[in-house]
């Protein structure tokens, strides 16, 4: 088959969206449309994969529209889509993500093309992390609230509507699959864990954090990657880390909105010699980096259903690098955790966190934890996954 992808931004740093598109190029011709390309784009795929990288500059329509209907902001993807179908006669649109899906179904409705719609989130819940309804006056935390509430009401209709043109949904865990079929009274909704490809050989270190830093041998190294915005618990991990001994070390690796917050914190003198911002590395990479630690960080804050509910990419990336990890306690976590014990479960408060990071530090316990990433790896997998996602996509070939 012939598939036109579509993502509503950058693919660079989409793992995902990445892993999809190569698995997808197995055995299908595959066209990505997507948002701010960059020149290392083409690094990512191999040659029957076609880049069509788009603009989308903001100006007052646009944002008119990205806080109302804001499912209607990327319409621009399916006359991409419909000019290129007119010489390559695509089979299949694969949506990523609400954004995506009203352009899908118009590609549909004008081709009669399959269309997948994969859900890596609930779109609706995460737009509270858009609106500020906690910030500012009275006035404008009332305006914000009631804005949040009418662009939910507007998408959950849409969607609603917009799902009765799928012939397939697919979605990233057990929980969020659950969630969809009650919501939508769909029957089946597939899911595919984010995880990393299965690798023959375990990862070499990519670096040695104790010889870089000048820290002595006897140093625990906690870390943690990913972006640095709201909802990962990063505030309440430097608060707990400022309770800990000298000997542990924190390694942020990554940067977002956050980072200034964090770095005028890790200032304060509790915390000016225990934390180290390492800076950005390429997703292929993170595995290496996280290998050379001793206890990975892996939080999400309940902020929104959507969140309650997710899979932490890092939670995978960790178990693959064999590095014991410490979860927050949601439902996503307990059930890898309960499975295969790859570490501790914590409540996000400080001290319990500390807590939870002072009792995982225990040679014994750490070797035990490692040898059970080192199991796991072999069932949460990439190959175990693109297998369910090609096997789901012959089930669509007419």
């Amino acid at each position: 088959m012939h598939i036109a992808v579509l993502l509503n931004g950058p693919v660079r740093h989409d793992s995902r969206v990445i892993k999809v598109v190569n698995s997808l190029a197995l055995q299908h011709s595959v066209d990505l449309f997507y948002l701010e390309g960059s020149g290392e784009d083409r690094q990512l795929f191999p040659d029957n994969v076609r880049l069509y990288p788009h603009r989308h500059p903001v100006n007052f329509r646009v944002k008119l529209k990205r806080h109302s209907v804001f499912y209607r902001e990327f319409s621009f993807l399916s006359d991409a889509v419909l000019k290129e179908h007119a010489a390559q006669k695509y089979d299949l649109v694969y949506a990523n993500d609400l954004p995506c899906l009203r352009p899908a179904v118009n590609i549909k409705s004008r081709t009669g093309m399959r269309l997948v719609y994969d859900s890596h989130e609930i779109y609706l819940e995460t737009l509270n992390q858009f609106v500020p309804i906690h910030a500012g006056r009275a006035i404008k935390r009332f305006a914000a609230g009631a804005l949040l509430a009418f662009m939910r009401s507007l998408g959950r209709n849409a969607e609603r509507k917009l799902l009765k043109s799928c012939d397939m949904m697919i979605t990233v865990n057990q929980s969020l699959s659950d969630y969809f079929k009650e919501k939508y009274g769909l029957k089946e909704v597939p899911f595919l864990l984010n995880c990393p490809p299965l690798e023959m050989e375990a990862h070499p270190a990519a670096i040695d954090y104790r010889k870089t830093y000048a820290w002595p041998a006897g140093v625990t190294v906690i870390y943690h990657h990913g972006n640095f915005t709201r909802g990962k618990g990063l505030e309440q991990l430097l608060e707990a880390v400022s309770l800990l001994d000298e000997k542990y070390k924190l390694v942020l690796l990554g940067s977002g909105t956050l980072t200034p917050l964090l770095q005028e914190r890790a200032k304060r003198p509790d915390l000016r010699h225990k934390v180290v911002f390492a800076g950005r590395v390429e997703p292929r990479q993170l595995t290496a980096y996280a290998s050379a630690a001793d206890i990975g960080i892996n939080f999400l804050e309940n902020i929104n259903l959507s969140k309650s509910l997710a899979s932490n990419n890092k939670l995978f990336e960790y178990i693959h690098a064999g590095l014991p990890v410490l979860s927050s306690d949601n439902i996503e976590n307990q059930r890898v955790h309960k499975r295969f014990g790859i570490g501790e479960v914590t409540p996000l408060e400080p001290r319990s966190v500390a807590r939870a990071i002072e009792r995982m530090n225990d040679p014994l316990r750490l070797r035990q934890y490692r040898e059970a990433c080192r199991e796991a790896r072999k069932e949460l997998n990439w190959n175990k996954q693109e297998a369910l996602l090609l096997s789901l996509i012959r089930s669509l070939e007419r």
